[in-house]
């Protein structure tokens, strides 16, 4: 006996639940994914990185969002909830909401065990995509790493590893710098992992 498919929703019903609940939802080929819940570490990392950020883009042009804002990835039809984001200039929001960025240069992903391989693979893949993004940001929480991609003139994408906590995240795009001793600070990382990555 023939099974009948799960009907996919429409992005427009998608918004809406998404819209209503209480738990955010990512949403990708007309289904929905809960966001997880955050670890100690995770959470800590995301705080430090946004409190850089807003101090950095003081008399900037530039702003920084947390994971209550989403981004369309137009292409794909998809919608996610980056760690992080930042945007330059004027801000170009979806629909009357007001509530999903459409121009963001950053984007920041703190991984963790159940996401890492999604972040780095078809994540990167989507987000890769979206037209005004210039780099995407990579946080380990259980070690000192970053990986940093950027786009360069000719579309391709240059990938970076900074593992050094005596180092700094350079956001070319965004015109700052933030010490990774900044951004690991108050975690739960212990001290022999604080060292370069092999």
């Amino acid at each position: 006996m023939a099974t009948i498919p799960a009907r996919h929703l429409t992005v427009e019903e998608y918004l809406d639940i998404d819209r209503s609940s209480e738990r955010p939802s990512e949403f990708h080929d007309g289904e929905m994914f809960p966001i997880e819940a955050a670890a100690i570490n995770h959470g800590r990392i995301q705080g430090n990185v946004y409190a850089a950020m807003r101090q950095r883009f003081a008399n900037t042009d530039c702003e920084a969002f947390l994971s209550s804002l989403r981004v369309e990835i137009p292409s794909f039809k998809r919608y996610t909830y980056p760690d992080l984001m930042v945007s330059c200039g004027k801000l170009e929001l979806g629909d009357k909401h007001r509530d999903t960025l459409l121009n963001p240069i950053v984007l920041f992903e703190i991984l963790s065990p159940s996401t890492a391989g999604y972040d780095r693979g078809e994540k990167l893949f989507l987000y890769q995509s979206i037209a005004s993004l210039r780099e995407y940001i990579l946080i380990s929480q259980d070690q000192v790493l970053i990986e940093r991609y950027r786009r360069q003139n000719d579309r391709q994408w240059l990938y970076e590893a900074i593992s050094s906590i005596d180092a700094e995240l350079t956001l070319d795009s965004a015109g700052c710098a933030v010490p990774l001793r900044e951004i690991y600070a108050n975690t739960e990382i212990a001290p022999s992992a604080a060292q370069s990555f092999r």
